[in-house]
C-alpha cells in the first residue's frame, strides 16, 4: 500500500497514514516522485494506491501536468486498487464539485474512472444543501454521497 497525498504533501497526514496502516507495510510518494522515470513500475507493483484528502482541483492539475493521471489510469487497468478519503475519494469520478469560495461552488472534471460524482463531507449541512441543489441540475448523472 502506498499513500499519495493530495494537499501539498503535508507531513502530519503522512505520519497519520503510517500510524493507521503500519501493519500493512505502507510507503508514500510525494509530488517530487510523480515524474520519476520508474514511477509507472512503482505504482503498478502496488496492491493499493490510497489518496489522502486535500484540494482535489489542485491535485488533479498537478497530476495532469506531471502525467501522473495516466500512471494512475494504467495502474488501475493493471489491477491496482484505487482508494481514498475526501479529495482522494472524489478524484476517481467523472465530475467533481467543490467550494470555489465561501459562497460559490463549481464543478470540474475528475479522472472519469467512475461514472457520476461523489460528495465527501455530505454530513455538513451547508455542503449537503449546495450539493443537492447542484445535483438537481445534473442530467443523466449518477451521484454518490
Amino acid at each position: 500500500m502506498i499513500y499519495c497525498y493530495s494537499k501539498y504533501d503535508a507531513q502530519g497526514y503522512i505520519d497519520n497514514f503510517y500510524g493507521a496502516f503500519n501493519t500493512e507495510h505502507p510507503s508514500h510518494i510525494t509530488i517530487r516522485n510523480f515524474e520519476s522515470p520508474n514511477i509507472q513500475e512503482i505504482i503498478n507493483a502496488l496492491d493499493i494506491l490510497y489518496v489522502g484528502g486535500g484540494n482535489t482541483h489542485y491535485m488533479l492539475k498537478i497530476w495532469q501536468k506531471t502525467g501522473f493521471d495516466n500512471v494512475v489510469r494504467n495502474a488501475y487497468q493493471n489491477g491496482v486498487i484505487l482508494a481514498g478519503i475526501s479529495a482522494g475519494a472524489m478524484c476517481w469520478f467523472e465530475t467533481c464539485y467543490r467550494e470555489k469560495n465561501e459562497e460559490e461552488y463549481e464543478e470540474f472534471r475528475g479522472l472519469g474512472m467512475l461514472k457520476g460524482s461523489l460528495c465527501p463531507h455530505y454530513n455538513d449541512i451547508e455542503r449537503r444543501i449546495a450539493f443537492d441543489n447542484w445535483a438537481i441540475t445534473q442530467k443523466n448523472s449518477t451521484l454518490y454521497i
